[in-house]
């Protein structure tokens, strides 16, 4: 899944939605360096205040034109 976004350059929003949830394999290697909303430990509209703004930040990022190098 890492790849595969990568590959395709999209952007990835990692929520942790049930208590005690340690993720393993795959998914416990993609989550140790990434930044995630944890839903089950702060208050439910902070994290969601929190989501939002990432997802704003997300698609202000991909509707910026990229810059373009004449030669």
């Amino acid at each position: 899944m890492e790849s595969i976004a990568e590959a395709v350059e999209k952007s990835k929003i990692v929520l942790v939605l049930e208590r005690n949830y340690r993720p393993s394999g795959w998914l416990g290697i993609i989550m140790g360096g990434k930044m995630y909303h944890n839903f089950t430990k702060l208050d439910f509209d902070e994290t969601f205040d929190q989501l939002v703004k990432e997802i704003d930040r997300i698609l202000y990022h991909d509707l910026q034109p990229h810059a373009t190098v004449l030669i």
